[in-house]
């Protein structure tokens, strides 16, 4: 590893990347969700298919379309909004609570 939090690639295999980042999401360090696809992924998806005939994984990745898998999509953006929605509703009903709660006493 490199200085603070910065990774020295030169050196780390990608499943050691993959590790770290997990370990990362795992401590509540900054990270808080990946995706990783595989290759094999792709292989199960063409293995449960009965007209693959001789497509390939490469044959996939070369079609272009993944390349979107690495984009944060809109229904992605919008899970984020919908969580802080929630906390923000959370915490305005907490602070409603506490002044009626306050004004009792």
């Amino acid at each position: 590893m490199g200085k603070g939090n910065e990774v020295d690639l030169s050196y780390v295999s990608s499943d050691e990347l993959v590790h770290e980042l997990h370990r990362r999401i795992g401590d509540g360090d900054k990270y808080i969700a990946m995706k990783i696809w595989q290759k094999e992924d792709i292989e199960n998806v063409l293995e449960q298919r009965d007209d693959t005939g001789d497509v390939t994984v490469q044959d996939v990745l070369n079609t272009g379309k993944l390349n979107v898998l690495n984009d944060c999509t809109d229904q992605e953006w919008q899970i984020i909004a919908d969580a802080v929605d929630t906390a923000v509703e959370h915490s305005l009903k907490s602070r409603n609570h506490k002044s009626v709660d306050v004004r009792r006493v």
